[in-house]
């Protein structure tokens, strides 16, 4: 392999250019969200009664946005499945041999201020606009993949942006244009890696249970604020791959995940390790505020059968050229052996007015005591927070 395999790969991204997938905001595939992962975080009635709620009258159904995070089981992979590659991953994103194992190393999430009153569950059409960012190696300090420098990995970013969209032919075409508004911003780091056959030594040491008794490496100095926990079983991976539409045999198969891949079993989904994130940044923050932005790392593995621990701590103090109001979270996940395999760190800030009641000259450094308070008391009645208040 040559010195110009990211630059030929760079190319390929490009003649493809950006691809559109429209979807519908139903309140049914975040609602299932809430029922796969709150009885196992120990509430399993709230998110029964809250989507009875939500389906009662359309009424409610235009007052409750998605849940920060939910964006991940929309917008799925929507050609022929036969499409596919060998492992059951989108070909679009992969730069191509020798690099034929994907997995997910990370990424970053960004929302709008305004994004709740434009993601909606209210069965509104939206899109999605996916493009590729970059194709990077990790073989020498310029970050090229070729056999002299033993580069044994290829990131490719993929940039996503969701927003509302109209139907028809004509808006179909618009929505490539850069004109687009996105509501959500995601770039979702994959790492490719080359083909491995694990010996049979290796074998012999992945049937081996895991040790739990490695000494504990906390994240930070003190206690989590939050934390809970949960054990990511093999029911839990199907039906997440499910609601994703993720047919990557690396979190269904054990048989592959251990003989083709070389780990000791199924993976836990990058893209389920965010949502737990969200989902714990959810209990710490009040209602009256929203997650800003997160970036995240996928350190080391986690797989079908540990138990895991999501911990929040509030950084104090925020950095100093933060908005007004705006608070930064680290988060992160542990395995069962207490190392940290995700790492995050998130902004918090204060959810703004509706558009129709801002004042002439509104923006984001607006004066929180002049804030609206019918606005935030009525979201506060309308999704209870079970966490601190601030």
């Amino acid at each position: 392999m040559s010195a110009g395999y990211l630059a030929r790969a760079s190319e390929r991204f490009a003649e493809r250019g950006p691809k559109a997938i429209f979807d519908i905001l139903s309140p049914v595939p975040s609602h299932l969200v809430n029922m796969l992962l709150d009885a196992r975080l120990g509430n399993p009635r709230k998110s029964r009664g809250l989507y009875h709620r939500l389906i009662r009258t359309r009424e409610n159904l235009a007052r409750f946005p998605l849940t920060q995070g939910h964006h991940l089981v929309y917008f799925p992979f929507q050609d022929p499945t036969i499409y596919l590659g060998p492992d059951g991953t989108d070909p679009t994103h992969a730069p191509g041999p020798p690099y034929v194992r994907r997995m997910w190393a990370g990424g970053s999430l960004s929302f709008d201020d305004d994004w709740a009153e434009d993601m909606l569950l209210d069965n509104r059409a939206v899109r999605c606009i996916e493009t590729v960012d970059s194709v990077r190696g990790s073989g020498n300090g310029n970050g090229v993949a070729d056999e002299d420098s033993a580069g044994d990995k290829v990131y490719v970013d993929v940039r996503r942006r969701y927003g509302v969209a109209p139907w028809g032919d004509k808006a179909a075409a618009a929505t490539l244009k850069s004109s687009f508004r996105s509501s959500i911003t995601e770039v979702r780091s994959l790492v490719f890696l080359k083909k491995r056959v694990p010996s049979s030594e290796d074998l012999a040491l992945l049937c081996q249970p895991p040790k739990l008794n490695s000494p504990r490496k906390p994240q930070s100095d003190k206690k989590p604020d939050f934390e809970m926990a949960l054990t990511v079983d093999a029911q839990l991976l199907f039906h997440f791959s499910a609601l994703t539409y993720n047919a990557h045999a690396i979190h269904l198969d054990p048989e592959y995940a251990r003989n083709v891949e070389g780990y000791r079993e199924r993976l836990v989904h990058g893209p389920l390790t965010l949502m737990l994130l969200m989902a714990a940044l959810r209990r710490v923050i009040p209602w009256s505020r929203f997650v800003k932005s997160i970036k995240y790392r996928n350190i080391r593995p986690l797989y079908a059968g540990d138990r895991i621990r999501i911990c929040v701590n509030e950084k104090l103090p925020p950095p100093l050229n933060s908005p007004i109001g705006d608070r930064t979270f680290t988060a992160w996940i542990e395995g069962p052996d207490g190392q940290t395999a995700v790492t995050g760190r998130a902004r918090v800030r204060r959810t703004p007015p509706p558009r129709a009641e801002r004042p002439p000259g509104w923006s984001v450094q607006w004066d929180t005591v002049a804030m609206n308070k019918g606005y935030e008391a009525a979201v506060a009645n309308t999704q209870p927070h079970i966490g601190s208040k601030w």
